[in-house]
């Protein structure tokens, strides 16, 4: 099959199109406002097709590659696009320089608007930190500062944010070639087409048609944690400057499901940000018997979860004050998931077994801050209540400043993690039954945990300093041979930036190695203490029961326990 063979394109780049705008909006501004200095936001430019924040591992934008500045009054209130060669380096009144000490380049602005414009790096951009700074209609902006790479690859996802189901297409046949979705799943074997930006640079003029024919870098293709043994091309798309084609065949033994990650490694040091797509051998809609929540995030609906788990907290590297104590924990959130062709949600978009997600996420995850494309949790289901052997425990509906949310609090343990006081620790092994009196948008509950024994993470104490660079081994035995998943959290405070991956481990293991490429988006860890934190998780999840109640499409309780430890990433 030729590389240059002729798709249904304009659809596609469409979809293309429509993710890297999406994010901007509702940005529109009043008639008082049109005569205003040009602004970039702080931290304004970005990948166009990860959206990682600057100054975080995989930030950086690409020479040839495709990035995204928002601002307020950057460019014309009606948004304008490109149509056609050559591309220079003004468009509708704008343009954009990038400096760097002595040396200036202008980026070639071909989706200008007030609120966004995306633009070409040019790929004789400077290397290394620059300054980014847009003038339109000759009024300057304010610069802000940005690094530029050879590689720094971002897939296109459904969402236009960077995470989610990426912009896949199943190749069928010359005249059907799907975007890969719930319903459109690829399976092993099957050639797919992949839309990205930021492979590299060019030898030749950004603003021309691109060149056809495989760019010599080095690239690995991962999908579910199975390296792609076959890929027939890695370049630029036919007549669509900065955008990237990589064509591949689904490797055999790739896990089945709806959320399978991808992601990409370039020269065996850039890596992209991770993607999913849908696979089932068969080729039909996808399932995920692991998680039954999937059904109601794919069709759409009200999820509820309640969960229970005992915390073995151990706060030991990169503190002032080393902490070690045992809390008993208890949440709820119960939300509208919107379904659709691309229905994400990452709370609930679990990998499958074997396979590990990962996502860059803007702010302290630590502090609360989520994942784009989380739903918000503002239904209502009452007053809820746990009975156990130790007792009854209460949640309440909210408090403070989120009085919509169920917030998870501690139910027994040292006072600190949400517990005003000490209590007795709650959750013994036993059987346990939550209630909830009811709400304005979910009717009564009544379910079921089981609570046994939980598990131990045997080399927790071996892990201090670590290195991105090299796979992480977790060791445990007990718990789950069904639900066991490994976790990590980075934050890097300065930069305002945070790195999460999930692993779930395969049924009955007590070890899992999480690959170097899922670590390499992680902030490294601060040489000052304060300015960033790192956590690792182990946990157990035996128990998923799912329920019913009136207004709740389903619902599931995760009873189990979880370890923590802090560690520092060295590089």
């Amino acid at each position: 099959m030729r590389p240059q063979r002729k798709l249904r394109c304009l659809a596609a780049v469409g979809r293309i199109l429509f993710a890297c705008c999406v994010a901007s909006c509702g940005l529109g501004l009043s008639l008082s406002e049109l005569r205003a200095q040009p602004l970039i936001f702080h931290r304004g430019a970005v990948n166009a097709g990860s959206f990682i924040s600057p100054g975080a591992p995989g930030g950086a934008i690409a020479r040839g590659s495709i990035f995204t500045i928002f601002g307020r009054e950057i460019g014309p209130a009606t948004p304008v696009q490109v149509s056609q060669f050559p591309l220079g380096t003004s468009f509708e009144g704008v343009s954009i320089e990038i400096v760097q000490g002595g040396t200036s380049v202008g980026a070639i602005p071909i989706f200008v608007f007030a609120g966004q414009i995306n633009a070409i790096m040019p790929s004789d951009a400077p290397l290394g930190r620059v300054s980014v700074r847009v003038t339109y209609q000759g009024v300057e902006s304010n610069p802000v500062t940005a690094t530029v790479a050879d590689h720094s690859l971002g897939i296109f996802t459904a969402t236009g944010g960077g995470i989610g189901p990426g912009i896949v297409q199943n190749f069928v046949s010359q005249l059907e070639q799907p975007i890969n979705s719930a319903q459109q799943t690829a399976k092993s074997g099957q050639v797919v087409t992949l839309w990205a930006t930021g492979l590299g640079p060019i030898s030749g003029a950004d603003g021309a048609a691109p060149p056809i024919g495989t760019l010599p870098f080095d690239v690995e293709i991962f999908v579910g944690g199975v390296a792609v043994t076959k890929i027939l091309y890695s370049g630029r798309a036919p007549m669509i400057s900065g955008v990237d084609q990589l064509v591949f065949e689904i490797p055999a033994g790739t896990p089945e499901g709806c959320f399978v990650p991808l992601r990409i490694r370039v020269n065996r040091e850039f890596v992209s940000n991770t993607v999913t797509i849908a696979v089932r051998e068969d080729g039909s809609p996808c399932e995920d018997e692991f998680n039954p929540l999937t059904s109601t995030l794919l069709a759409g609906g009200v999820t509820g979860v309640l969960d229970l788990f005992r915390v073995d907290v151990q706060n030991d590297v990169d503190v002032l004050s080393p902490t070690s104590l045992i809390v008993d924990r208890a949440g709820a959130y119960f939300r509208r998931e919107a379904g659709g062709p691309f229905p994400f949600n990452p709370a609930l978009a679990i990998p499958p077994a074997g396979s590990c997600t990962a996502y860059a996420v803007r702010g302290d995850v630590l502090a609360g801050a989520q994942p784009p494309f989380v739903p918000p949790a503002g239904l209502d289901a009452g007053t809820l209540s746990w009975t156990g052997p130790e007792g009854e425990r209460t949640l309440e509906r909210g408090s403070g400043n989120t009085p919509d949310r169920y917030a998870t609090a501690t139910i027994g343990g040292p006072e600190g993690l949400g517990a005003d006081a000490d209590e007795p620790l709650f959750l013994t092994p036993g059987a346990y039954t939550a209630a909830g009196e009811g709400g304005a948008d979910v009717g009564v509950i009544a379910a079921e945990a089981q609570v046994s024994g939980g598990l131990s993470w045997t080399n927790r104490n071996q892990l201090d300093e670590l290195a991105r660079d090299q796979p992480l081994r977790f060791e445990w035995t007990g718990g789950s041979e069904e639900r066991t998943f490994v976790s990590g959290i980075s934050v890097d405070r300065p930069n305002n930036a945070s790195g999460v991956f999930l692993c779930v481990a395969p049924a009955g293991t007590t070890a899992m190695d999480v690959p170097s490429d899922v670590l390499a988006n992680l902030p490294t860890s601060s040489a000052v203490i304060g300015e960033s934190r790192s956590v690792l998780l182990v946990g157990s999840a035996p128990s998923l029961v799912t329920f019913m109640a009136q207004g709740l499409d389903m619902g599931a309780v995760l009873a189990g326990s979880i370890e923590t430890k802090t560690v520092r990433w060295s590089r």
